[in-house]
């Protein structure tokens, strides 16, 4: 097998892992994260522009 088909096969086999592990990643979803609160406590965040 010549370098050149050697490339072109481990390329086509990284863009499959890579699209499987797209898949099976937007199959399952985020694990681990929580659902986001009701209520949100930004205190302090930013100071308030008073004029």
């Amino acid at each position: 097998m010549n370098d050149a088909g050697r490339l072109a096969g481990f390329g086509l086999a990284l863009a499959a892992a890579l699209g499987a592990g797209f898949g099976v990643g937007a199959a399952v979803g985020p694990i681990g994260i929580d659902e986001p609160s009701s209520t949100v406590n930004q205190t302090g965040d930013m100071p308030a522009d008073h004029e």
